[in-house]
């Protein structure tokens, strides 16, 4: 058997992958089919019992496939060793899963050690991603135990440990799920950008549905048993779900969510012109969900775009409101 799979985001193929347990009349998942493109975000969501972590959890082996398969790379999984396997895959949990007694930086060095990495290679990739996650100076961090560390910090760690051997797919269970709102908002847009500069194909269960539109590339939504309802952009599954299932799983507020999806800087703002406004500023990639929650926090007539002191564009509430109403409709 092969033992590694090569670094760089891979394709994750699902071919009818199914998994049934003894006890069960059902199987937890069905026959799923689907493909995650290399460098993509797939979120998977759904009710409980949809089989989301199922889904996860089979790609590196933590649960054995019952029947069809699963390829990253083309290669499919059950030709690579479990342990070797998961050396090769990242894996980020919900409470981060790390060892209180061991360093930041022994943490991240875990997998690497593991591989007989030297004392200073693994030492140095550990700097290297805690800067990668936002957390430095690298030396201020590497050298503290978790305990010592704010939960948005330990979930960071957690991502650069997932990282540490430069992994083609990264698998994520509810990463932020544990987080206050504020510092899961922090993480989430942090990991966004983290992924558009690494672009590792990276699997994501969520409940949070909005959680699932802000990160994913694209949604699977998991029926009851397993099976899978719709797979596409969150765009399209908002505007068009496939069946009464999908339509009643996003709820009343379908119109609302798909204002998450756009952005100030595609509403074409226009330039400022003599006196500025004295509105809230905004950066660019607010979305017009964003955008109206500040106006109706603030009692303002609209936002500036950019910095306050130097914005780019204005942004007048009628203007946000027309952009609104006009997503909304092409939602129904």
């Amino acid at each position: 058997m092969s033992s590694t799979y090569q670094a760089g985001p891979a394709e994750i193929v699902y071919d009818n992958a199914t998994k049934r347990y003894p006890s069960q009349p059902a199987p937890a998942l069905n026959r799923l089919s689907l493909t995650v493109s290399a460098g993509e975000i797939c979120a998977l969501v759904g009710p409980s019992g949809g089989g989301k972590t199922t889904a996860l959890t089979l790609i590196n082996r933590m649960t054995e496939l019952s029947g069809g398969d699963i390829r990253i790379g083309g290669r499919g999984i059950r030709e690579t060793d479990p342990i070797a396997l998961r050396r090769g895959i990242g894996y980020v949990i919900q409470h981060t899963g790390l060892f209180p007694h061991m360093s930041v930086a022994a943490n991240i060095k875990l997998v690497p050690r593991i591989l007989k990495w030297s004392t200073r290679a693994a030492r140095k990739r550990a700097l290297e991603l805690l800067e990668l996650v936002g957390l430095s100076p690298a030396e201020q961090f590497a050298d503290r135990y978790p305990t010592q560390l704010s939960g948005g910090q330990q979930q960071r760690v957690g991502i650069a440990r997932a990282l540490a051997v430069d992994p083609p797919v990264m698998l994520m269970d509810e990463p932020f799920g544990a987080l206050d709102p504020i510092t899961r908002g922090n993480v989430q847009q942090e990991f966004l950008r983290l992924h558009a500069r690494i672009g590792k194909t990276t699997l994501f269960v969520t409940h949070d549905l909005d959680e699932a539109i802000l990160m994913g590339d694209r949604i699977a939504i998991l029926h009851e048993g397993g099976t899978l309802a719709q797979y596409d952009t969150p765009e399209t599954i908002l505007r068009n779900p496939a069946n009464e299932f999908v339509a009643r799983f996003l709820g009343s507020e379908r119109s609302l969510k798909r204002l998450a999806l756009t952005t100030l800087a595609q509403l074409s703002p226009s330039p400022p012109s003599g006196p500025v406004p004295d509105w809230p500023a905004a950066p660019p990639a607010t979305s017009l969900r964003e955008a109206l929650a500040i106006i109706l926090a603030e009692g303002c007539d609209g936002l500036l775009v950019g910095e306050r002191t130097n914005p780019t564009g204005l942004l007048s509430l009628d203007a946000l409101r027309q952009a609104s109403t006009t997503e909304a409709a092409r939602s129904r």
